[in-house]
């Protein structure tokens, strides 16, 4: 299995890094990716939007596959360090 990990503030590319992850990917079912996905809850900015929901949402409606393989823990922007 490959592991990435990825830390992203406020960050709209985050979901084409997934993308990138498990198109260019050899073998994709070896892809683990987990997100510490720092968001504005109420923000209608893109950059909030979160990672893996713009993932599915611009660059793969069949999410699904994948699901099992991506952990994303959600966290209020505001209270980041």
């Amino acid at each position: 299995p490959i592991h990435v990990l990825i830390a992203a503030f406020r960050d709209k590319l985050c979901a084409r890094t997934i993308h990138n992850a498990f198109s260019r990917a050899k073998n994709p079912k070896r892809i683990f990716i987990r997100i510490i996905d720092q968001t504005e809850p109420h923000s209608e900015l893109v950059d909030d939007q979160g990672c893996w929901p713009r993932y599915c949402h611009e660059y793969n409606p069949n999410c699904e596959e994948y699901k099992s393989q991506v952990r994303a823990v959600r966290v209020d922007s505001t209270l980041s360090k």
